[in-house]
């Protein structure tokens, strides 16, 4: 854990102990705020020391929140499943349920 002193022999037990955000003792949002859902911007020090050291600022991250956000708009998992229940030639049936799958485990690439 980024402690302030690596060298304590108690248990740390108040925000000030630590470097990065604590669940425990921190507000996430007091160091760290969200931009257009997607980035991240730091706050101080905290917000600095935990972003750099999660590596909340990739660009895979970025690439994860703007897929994850694509998902939630309404209809798309609704309209997918109206497909699988609709289907008239039931050899496109598994088609449609790999591509909810690929879906939901993000195998496909965003443009």
């Amino acid at each position: 854990m980024p402690l302030v002193n690596p060298l304590r022999k108690t248990f740390p037990c108040i925000s000030s102990d630590y470097l990065i955000i604590h669940p425990h003792f921190d507000h996430y949002f007091h160091e760290i705020e969200i931009v257009n859902e997607i980035f991240i911007k730091s706050k101080g020090d905290k917000g600095d020391w935990t972003i750099e050291s999660c590596e909340l600022d990739t660009l895979e991250k970025a690439k994860d929140k703007i897929l994850d956000l694509k998902m939630k708009k309404p209809g798309i998992h609704a309209l997918l499943t109206q497909l699988t229940l609709r289907i008239v030639d039931p050899r496109i049936l598994p088609l449609i349920l790999e591509l909810i799958d690929d879906i939901k485990n993000k195998k496909f690439i965003i443009d």
